[in-house]
């Protein structure tokens, strides 16, 4: 695969679904805008994507990458971990510097608020720290706590 289409045509073969994109352009929606805003990301979370990981970021119109530590480290031979430790998060930096040496996005998810410090700091283009599911337990939790006060 030398190529990512993820365009609207003319450009690309995508889904038109104008509906949604209403939300992201007020002044007006076309094709043309939606393309220059579209940004694809590989996921980079097995062994194998580590080794591919030049070819991978050499595809054509690929904006970057995102790192998943937990499927990446099962993958290595290590314990699930979204806070990477040891050779883990040797290879997660690694991924990271590499993908913006070639001018690439990386990305990675975080669990904790120190982990995602920590990539931050470590160079990463965006962190996603925590989850949907996370934020609305630890929500409910503290709804249901507050009730039985």
């Amino acid at each position: 695969m030398t190529n990512v289409d993820v365009q609207s045509p003319p450009d690309g073969d995508r889904s038109y679904g104008p509906y949604r994109h209403k939300l992201l352009f007020k002044d007006g929606f076309s094709p043309d805008k939606a393309n220059q805003k579209v940004t694809t990301l590989a996921m980079i979370e097995t062994r194998s994507a580590v080794q591919n990981l030049e070819e991978i970021l050499s595809v054509d119109n690929l904006s970057g990458i995102f790192i998943g530590p937990n499927d990446l480290g099962l993958s290595l031979g290590y314990q699930p971990s979204s806070s990477p430790q040891g050779e883990v998060l040797k290879t997660v930096l690694s991924i990271g510097k590499r993908a913006r040496e070639k001018n690439k996005i990386a990305g990675i998810f975080c669990s904790d608020i120190e982990t995602a410090k920590t990539m931050a700091k470590a160079g990463f283009n965006f962190v996603v720290y925590g989850s949907d599911l996370g934020f609305t337990l630890a929500g409910s939790l503290e709804a249901l706590h507050k009730a039985r006060m």
